[in-house]
């Protein structure tokens, strides 16, 4: 996968590399016609030391290993015109991309993979391509900067009560009759929509009504409900708690803090970025919300504001699916570095000028992304001796859109917008619920038995009674899981099945303390184990349901119990970007300028199912719970279940080997045409456990199906033939497009038994701007038999059907013509 780069339009480094005097750089190349000898041009003038060995050419993808046999200097006697370099290949290379880079030589005169110390770290190397002077329409000028891509807003229907019922009738009625505008009570229409209205509201209320607690579909309470679905293996979640990213930014180091709270300028004329929890006092706690950190770390001020670094380059910007940046590094007398940036924290990539306008207050919200660090590495940029930090992470937290880093300001100033986004690096994971302490009291005693056996004055035997305490506050928390070392992006997974109760209880029984532990159910809980389930009633209180000496352990008599809990779940937390401002502590810090902000909104926060929820879903848990495999659907099912992060499809199909049956399951991941031998091999070791007794399971990669297209296209007056041909390339290919979309044969695009259609071939580029009318005239498996150059080489209905275990590709390669070719005859436009 080719790695998305940094691009400037203004490439201001490359004058001030031709002005230094200790470095030099590479400027450009040219290819022979044979392909077998290069020149290249430096920025300055020859350097005398070049050896053969200072030359390497990589790249590749069937023929590699290209050496360089010899390479002679042009050197220019006019002192203004820089040197040139001719090299001599061994072979010329294929239709991919190559680089030229110039290196250190080791002992023995063969090349390294280390720069050469007299060149820049940007000119080193030149990517270049033998095939440049072949014969083609599209227009080698890369892409620039997307333009931001509205979302639509999400509209969703949800009818219930009489209200909800009332409000869609009107909304109907003023579909059907839309002259009829009459909303009055005391209209005839009206009043028989009010009357259908309540009639819907007693049916839906009479639904719920009805139910008994004996059988799951008409139980009313939650509990039952709640016992009920777990009988069939279905697990009701009780909500969860928002969480989000909360930036600080200081003039003084922090301790870490307490907790976070929203804007509350409003209701306190005193309120400022740092509070301490007396100050809330005297406000309602249900004027604001209450946020405490999941994982707490000091705050550093130099952490506060973090710069990219360009180098030395104008009108920047990081396309959308980059992994990496370069940062400017702040380091004390001692040289050390103050950030102390390492992999596992978290950067936040904050847009803070307008690039149009260059004002604060057009800054877009949406140009806001969390990334977690899985590199951090400090260096010098050579030409400036400016300290930066190389970061990069995983492609779960790529950037999902183009972010600026710098841009020209609005005419007549034309002035240098630098930065247009910087990165906030005292960044906390926050989560929605503040955290209360209460007694639940003693176990009680329900009788007293003294044995007295021989005169033996044996201890007393104290038997528990019944006890179910309660909680006062509610609602109790449900944190979602999240690894340490998680994606950023995980904290958008929603998996509210998965959370456990923010409860941490503890007992005392004649003086020895104990900890109990929260869980799902008791089904594997031992005699011994100190396990408790959390139950929600109704009424929203929260019972404690502890074991009975087999399945959990019960609780002593007397024994005392304390509850730390957290309280504050459901949608109410999930609180919009810049609404968390104020960072509470014990002891505040004198002097010190704080702004708090989640540049983010918060996520995860639900409401607990309801119990008509369960009951839809819960009867047929355990049939998408499969725990064995028969059928070829059944292979690929527990595939994709148990890979979901990397199976983005799975098929299979069952063959006779002449000896027994082989179970061939195809996969289809994520990301790429062809997985990689690992995912297969762990997949086969997965889907072992399930097999049928008699079935070999083997697992393959999905059947490539090269497609071969021919399209004529007229373009529109006034367009560029060359400018439609790249963007038909790019919609109806295989690789992601620079606003973030995919195009049309992506590998996750495009799936098992994936037909393809003419008609939408034709769709896709009557869409591009330019496109005037499009015809398929050629739609075809590559390789087939052909037909006369003149006649329409179609399949039946023009669409081309898939088997089952295959996926279509149109990768529009030259060096692999059987991964798809797609051939534009263009006419019209310029």
């Amino acid at each position: 996968m080719t790695e998305t780069m940094l691009r400037c339009r203004d490439e201001r480094r490359r004058a001030l590399v031709r002005r230094d005097p200790c470095l030099n750089g590479l400027d450009y190349l040219e290819v022979s016609a044979d392909q077998r000898r290069l020149t290249v041009y430096f920025l300055d003038k020859a350097p005398d030391d070049l050896e053969l060995g200072n030359l390497r050419v990589v790249g590749g993808r069937r023929i590699t290993d290209i050496r360089v046999t010899g390479f002679s200097i042009c050197a220019n006697e006019d002192p203004e015109r820089d040197d040139c370099l001719t090299v001599q290949l061994d072979r010329p290379g294929d239709h991919s991309c190559y680089r030229l880079e110039v290196v250190e030589a080791d002992e023995y005169g063969y090349p390294t993979a280390t720069r050469h110390h007299g060149f820049d770290p940007r000119y080193y190397a030149l990517e270049f391509s033998f095939k440049v002077d072949c014969p083609s329409e599209l227009d080698c000028l890369p892409v620039p900067c997307p333009p931001p891509a509205w979302s639509q807003p999400d509209i969703r229907y949800l009818a219930k009560d009489y209200q909800s019922f009332t409000e869609l009738l009107l909304d109907r009625m003023a579909v059907l009759a839309p002259g009829w505008r009459e909303r009055s009570a005391a209209d005839m229409y009206v009043m028989l929509l009010e009357v259908l209205a309540y009639v819907g509201d007693q049916l839906s209320y009479r639904q719920d009504a009805i139910a008994t607690e004996a059988y799951l579909t008409t139980a009313r309470l939650r509990t039952s409900v709640r016992r009920h679905a777990r009988l069939v293996d279905y697990r009701m979640h009780e909500g969860a708690s928002a969480r989000a990213w909360v930036v600080v930014e200081t003039t003084h180091d922090l301790d870490a803090p307490k907790a976070f709270v929203t804007d509350v300028a409003a209701l306190l004329a005193d309120a400022a970025p740092l509070m301490k929890p007396e100050a809330l006092e005297r406000i309602s706690s249900a004027d604001y919300l209450w946020f405490e950190p999941v994982w707490a770390r000091p705050i550093r001020k130099d952490r506060s504001t973090i710069h990219f670094y360009t180098w030395g380059d104008g009108d920047c910007c990081l396309p959308a699916g980059t992994t990496t940046a370069t940062l400017i590094d702040v380091v004390d007398e001692c040289g050390d570095s103050t950030l102390g940036l390492a992999a596992g924290d978290v950067l936040v990539f904050e847009e803070i000028l307008g690039p149009g306008t260059g004002l604060a207050a057009d800054a877009d919200l949406n140009h806001r992304h969390a990334v977690r660090l899985t590199e951090a590495r400090r260096d010098t940029d050579p030409l400036t001796d400016t300290e930066i930090v190389e970061i990069a992470w995983g492609t779960a937290d790529a950037l999902p859109f183009a972010l600026c880093l710098s841009a020209i300001g609005p005419p007549p100033e034309c002035a240098v917008l630098d930065p247009v986004s910087v990165v906030r690096g005292n960044v906390t994971l926050v989560d929605h619920g503040r955290t209360t302490c209460e007694e639940l009291g003693e176990v009680p005693i329900v009788s007293r038995v003294e044995p007295c056996q021989d005169g033996c004055p044996d201890p007393p035997v104290l038997r528990p009674g019944r006890y179910r305490p309660a909680l006062t506050d509610t609602p109790l928390s449900y944190r979602m899981p999240f690894a340490p070392d998680a994606p950023a992006a995980a904290i958008t997974v929603d998996a509210p099945r998965a959370a456990l109760a923010q409860l941490r209880l503890t007992s005392t029984d004649h003086g020895v303390k104990a900890r109990w532990e929260p869980r799902h159910d008791l089904l594997d809980s031992g005699p011994g184990d100190r396990h408790l389930v959390v139950e929600t009633d109704d009424e929203a209180i929260v019972h404690l349901r502890f074991g009975d000496d087999t399945l959990g352990r019960a609780p002593a008599a007397t024994e005392r119990f304390l509850a730390d809990y957290r309280v504050g779940a459901g949608p109410v937390g999930n609180v919009g970007p810049d609404s968390i401002r104020h960072l509470v502590y014990d002891d505040l810090v004198s002097g010190a300028e704080v702004r708090v902000h989640n540049p983010l909104p918060a996520v995860g926060g639900l409401a607990p199912e309801s119990v008509v929820e369960v009951k839809k879903f819960a009867p047929r848990a355990m049939h998408r719970d499969r725990q064995r495999a028969i059928t070829p659907a059944d292979y690929a099912e527990l595939t994709m279940r148990d890979f979901p992060a990397r199976v983005q499809r799975a098929a299979a199909e069952q063959r006779w080997t002449g000896s027994w049956y082989e179970m061939r399951v195809g996969v289809d991941s994520f990301g790429a045409f062809d997985p990689c031998p690992d995912l297969l091999a762990a997949i086969a070791a997965r889907l072992d456990h399930y097999r049928r007794i008699g079935h070999d399971v083997a697992v393959v990669p999905a059947i490539n199906v090269g497609l071969e297209i021919d399209m004529r296209i007229c373009v529109a007056e006034g367009y560029r033939r060359a400018d439609v041909a790249r963007i038909l390339h790019a919609r109806l290919g295989s690789r992601r497009l620079s606003d973030g979309t995919l195009g049309m044969f992506h590998p996750d695009a495009v799936t098992f038994g994936a037909s393809v259609a003419a008609s939408t071939l034709v769709a896709v580029a009557a869409a591009v701007a330019g496109v005037g009318n499009a015809e398929v005239t050629r739609l075809r498996r590559y390789g087939q038999s052909t037909v006369p150059a003149d006649a329409k080489d179609l399949p039946d209905n023009g669409v081309l059907r898939m088997r089952p275990m295959e996926v279509p590709r149109l990768d529009n390669d030259p060096a692999a013509p059987e991964h798809g070719i797609l051939r534009l005859d263009l006419r019209g436009g310029r």
